[in-house]
């Protein structure tokens, strides 16, 4: 999938998963009750958060991005990364979602 396709469907997700949210239904009710695929919801969910989290790694680099620190490749496969995310200590970004929906899809990981 090209570039602009991404972006699109990024935003087309983007408004349905806020939507989801927005109802205060589990999602996999509103989803039936919308006519749309659990697992396509699910994967755009994945897509969103993983961009989201890509985009924020890389372009940062407080304390905050790398409070766990391992030493070895054994202890680092074992033991997930501890991430600490302050919507006020992140610089603007132009990212193909809003920063509510950000902050949103980051609580409910």
């Amino acid at each position: 999938m090209d570039k602009i396709t991404h972006k699109v469907r990024c935003e087309q997700w983007t408004a349905i998963i806020n939507e989801c949210l927005a109802s205060g239904m589990p999602k996999t009710t509103w989803c039936r009750a919308n006519g749309i695929s659990d697992k396509q919801f699910f994967y755009w969910q994945r897509i969103l958060r993983q961009e989201a989290y890509q985009q924020m790694e890389s372009q940062s680099s407080s304390p905050a991005s790398s409070a766990l620190v391992l030493n070895d490749k054994k202890e680092q496969a074992s033991h997930p990364a501890f991430v600490e995310i302050r919507p006020d200590a992140m610089p603007r970004r132009n990212l193909p979602f809003s920063d509510q929906m950000l902050l949103s899809v980051l609580e409910i990981w």
